[in-house]
């Protein structure tokens, strides 16, 4: 199967989930948008209520906010990344994911990622960091900006994979920061991605 055939499989086995509660309240599965053969994928924190009514990630205000930055720094979002979420089901009033929640659907993220196999992974806020650093005590002011090499390995697809990654602030504590410094330093981070566009 190419890439486009395994995520739609894995989008199926995901309508199905039910390894947590979020699925008892979500409107839509939230899988994925942009480029299946993307060098960069985005990952954020968790679906939002516009994009629970649409099924389609990153399309309220955190992804307005991402949208703005990466044109700013010449970057298609349809056709230069993959952006999917840490948990695919709506948080009920935008919580944060749970330990237990992100857990869950870390089997599905770790998939697509060894699906689409990506240069660079940007994590976009603390829970997408929790999860792919593998740390529950991970903090992205502690950890933002600093490029590692990484490999993910999936239990659904026997392929593990082997890239870089690298850890920013999500769009929304950028925006509430109301900080220059803040905004200069998230703006650097994506900026990293435009090196691996090529």
């Amino acid at each position: 199967m190419n890439k486009v055939e395994q995520l739609k499989v894995l989008h199926g086995c995901m309508e199905d989930c039910k390894r947590c509660t979020l699925y008892k309240h979500r409107n839509n599965l939230v899988d994925f948008r942009g480029n299946p053969h993307a060098k960069v994928v985005l990952v954020g924190e968790g679906p939002g209520t516009k994009e629970d009514d649409k099924g389609i990630p990153f399309i309220g205000p955190s992804g307005s906010k991402v949208e703005k930055a990466c044109v700013k720094l010449g970057i298609d979002t349809d056709k230069d990344t993959f952006i999917i979420n840490s948990v695919r089901c709506h948080p009920r009033h935008n919580a944060t994911p749970t330990t237990a929640q992100l857990s869950a659907c870390k089997r599905w993220l770790l998939a697509q990622l060894c699906v689409v196999r990506p240069k660079l992974v940007i994590t976009l806020g603390s829970p997408a960091g929790m999860v792919l650093s593998r740390n529950w005590r991970f903090k992205v002011t502690e950890q933002r900006g600093i490029i590692q090499e990484v490999q993910f390995i999936s239990r659904i697809i026997d392929n593990p994979l082997q890239t870089k990654l690298l850890h920013t602030y999500h769009p929304m504590y950028v925006a509430r920061q109301h900080s220059e410094e803040v905004t200069a330093q998230w703006m650097k981070d994506l900026a990293v991605a435009t090196e691996f566009l090529n």
